[in-house]
This record gives C-alpha cells, sequence and structure tokens, in this order.
C-alpha cells in the first residue's frame, strides 16, 4: 500500500447511511446478494448495505485506513453477514466474487483511478454491476475561496457529465457497460 494522501474524519462517516446518502445503491440491492464496499470507511453505509441484501447475502467492506476498520469491525459486528478487511483500491485481491462492488466518495481520493477501477472490475461477477457515487468538482463552486494550501494539492480534470470521467476510465480499461 502507498502512503495515505487523504484522512477521512470517522465522526462525517458515522453520519452516513445507505438510504440517505447512497440512494442509487440501495435502489438496487435484493436479498441474497455479494457486495463489495470499496472505501467503506467506518462501515456505515455498509452496514446498510447488509441489512439490505439480509442473512444470505454478503458483505465485505474495504478501506486502507486501519483506524476506520477496526471502529467498522466494532459498530457491525452483530451482524453475521459483513465483514471487513484492510485493503487499497488498486490492489484489490477479490475474482469475479460479488454481484455489486460499489465505492461512495472514495475515487475523487485515489490517484489511480483507472487501477481502481480495474480492480472492481475484476471484483465483479460477470453480468454483476459497479456502482460509483464520486463528486463531480468542476461544478462544486467554492465560497470563500479555498486556502491556497488546499488548491495546491492538486486538481484532476474532471469531464462535467455526471459519471462521464468513471465512464470513460472504465472504457479504457477494457470493462464494458
Amino acid at each position: 500500500m502507498g502512503v495515505q494522501q487523504h484522512q477521512s474524519d470517522a465522526r462525517i462517516l458515522d453520519r452516513r447511511t445507505l438510504h440517505k446518502d447512497h440512494r442509487c445503491l440501495a435502489g438496487v440491492l435484493a436479498r441474497g446478494m455479494s457486495v463489495l464496499g470499496v472505501g467503506c470507511g467506518t462501515g456505515a453505509i455498509t452496514k446498510g448495505i447488509a441489512e439490505a441484501v439480509g442473512p444470505t447475502g454478503t458483505v465485505v467492506g474495504v478501506d486502507r485506513d486501519q483506524g476506520l476498520i477496526a471502529r467498522a469491525r466494532a459498530h457491525c459486528r452483530l451482524l453475521p453477514n459483513l465483514g471487513f478487511e484492510e485493503e487499497d483500491a488498486t490492489s484489490l485481491s477479490f475474482e469475479r466474487r460479488f454481484d455489486v462492488v460499489t465505492s461512495a466518495r472514495t475515487l475523487q481520493w485515489i490517484a489511480d483511478v483507472a487501477g481502481a477501477i480495474s480492480r472492481m472490475a475484476r471484483a465483479t461477477k460477470f453480468g454483476g454491476l459497479i456502482v460509483v457515487l464520486d463528486y463531480n468538482h468542476s461544478l462544486n463552486g467554492w465560497v470563500p475561496k479555498p486556502p491556497a494550501q488546499f488548491a495546491a494539492c492538486g486538481s484532476r480534470e474532471f469531464v462535467p457529465f455526471q459519471n462521464q470521467r468513471v465512464r470513460l476510465i472504465a472504457e479504457k480499461v477494457n470493462f464494458s457497460w
């Protein structure tokens, strides 16, 4: 794993829910599905996924932050169909295992987005889904302007069309829609 550049605030992550913060995913989940949550943080949304797929489904949440994974395990220990692993999105080891692979607000922090999407596609069963929730920073306005040190962190060019950036990257790594 490379050096982690972004540090998430666990208090913010703990407040998230599947039905409030990842509604598109909530609409495709069904009982018995297997789901991989990439960049699961404290497991707040992942817990909702496990509840949605029920006891016959399986859910694995992965994150590169050991502290967040420990917090997720502690908060979700009563759900037997949910597990958490410390793993990086760009080096996922899963092979054609999940009906759905998802990430919420994760790809925006990853330098090698193509590598992450390629690994996510490899973890998805044939005929499965990849569901990504990510910001389009080119459409965000900042008032007031962010501090210079924030802006100096670098920016990537984003295609100003919902999910178009992800679609273009996915096509580059030979993922078909």
